[in-house]
């Protein structure tokens, strides 16, 4: 079972989430109307869904994940998981969805601490015995539908952590023109790098250094 740490839809799928993702999904909601009852209940149907469909996907690989054994583990009738999402493709695809609901990057007023926090978050993610996230991206090599999600989920988190760049240019930390998108890279490159690669270890050191050789080009 996934043993990462990072909060989201359910304490599984949060291995690819981050703390603001928390307050989302799956949450009591006070109002007692009908619609909003309903509307409760999909989300947390969706949840159990999603976080047995990760927790799968970590133990098992993408190919030997099927829709009969994410029903057993979640509860959640197995007719009703093929009337939601169809195939697994279509489930995976969905939990880079869910990640991306109201995800938004730290605002700590500074760009390195933007920046280093950021790399924190990656760090979290990956850096962990089983992490979701690890077997995520290995799903996108599998599946055409989850590497289209996976794209467009990476996409909108540089487009949203693109704000950091605007923020840091109006605080004058940043050259007018900065690119955000390679600022960005820069900044999270070397912890990927060390994560994913060498699949060795990363530090405080590291994810703060990052951030600040990726500033020094750009600064005004």
């Amino acid at each position: 079972m996934c043993t990462d740490r990072v909060v989201g839809l359910a304490e599984p799928v949060g291995c690819l989430l981050t703390t603001n993702d928390k307050q989302r999904i799956g949450l009591p909601m006070t109002s007692s109307e009908p619609t909003s009852q309903h509307q409760n209940s999909h989300a947390q149907m969706r949840a159990r869904v999603l976080a047995s469909a990760t927790e799968l996907l970590v133990e098992d690989g993408f190919d030997r994940l099927r829709m009969d054994t994410v029903a057993a583990r979640s509860g959640v009738p197995i007719d009703a998981l093929h009337q939601q999402w169809h195939t697994v493709d279509r489930l995976i695809a969905d939990v880079f969805a869910a990640a991306n609901e109201n995800w938004l990057p730290a605002d700590t007023g500074s760009l390195l601490d933007d920046l280093t926090a950021m790399n924190k978050e990656i760090d979290a993610a990956l850096n962990t015995p089983q992490s979701a996230v690890s077997a995520l991206i290995a799903a996108s090599f599998r599946s055409a539908e989850v590497r289209e999600a996976m794209h467009q989920f990476v996409a909108e988190r540089y487009r949203r952590c693109s704000s950091i760049v605007t923020r840091a240019i109006e605080r004058g930390e940043l050259a007018a023109g900065t690119d955000p998108v390679r600022l960005l890279v820069a900044a999270t490159a070397p912890v990927y790098h060390q994560l994913l690669l060498p699949r060795g270890t990363t530090s405080d050191e590291l994810t703060a250094q990052a951030a600040h050789d990726a500033v020094a080009p750009f600064r005004p």
